[in-house]
């Protein structure tokens, strides 16, 4: 069965025993649980980040209009945030399905994987 990378969300051989991005396959589950923990709480802080950006761009953007100035200024700390705020979404959900395959297996079958191109 195909091995998916807690680190990476990669798809490996099922006779990988190291990902691209240098986990370790033959880890203990309690690391492999401490490092989808560690990748959870920088999501979470990334997801935080987003929103507090997002939110301090459109108070700017308020300010700016009241005034009547234009919002270019915040226009960047919200599209920022926006970007990080659904980054960060995305990462959580892909690190969701890493944990249920790892720990939940369904039999014969794997959350949706990324495709990655071999270099000929």
């Amino acid at each position: 069965m195909a091995k998916r990378c807690p680190r990476c969300s990669l798809i490996n051989p099922p006779s990988a025993q190291r990902c691209e991005c240098g986990f370790d396959f033959r880890a203990e589950p309690s690391e492999v649980r401490h490092e989808l923990e560690r990748q959870s709480q920088g999501v979470q802080g990334r997801i935080v980040s987003g929103a507090l950006l997002f939110g301090f761009g459109l108070l700017v953007s308020a300010i700016y209009l009241i005034s009547g100035a234009g919002p270019v200024i915040a226009t960047g700390a919200c599209v920022t945030g926006i970007a990080l705020l659904v980054s960060g979404l995305r990462r959580r959900a892909r690190l969701e399905e890493t944990r249920r395959a790892i720990f939940e297996p369904k039999q014969g079958a794997l959350p949706e994987a990324r495709v990655i191109r071999e270099e000929r």
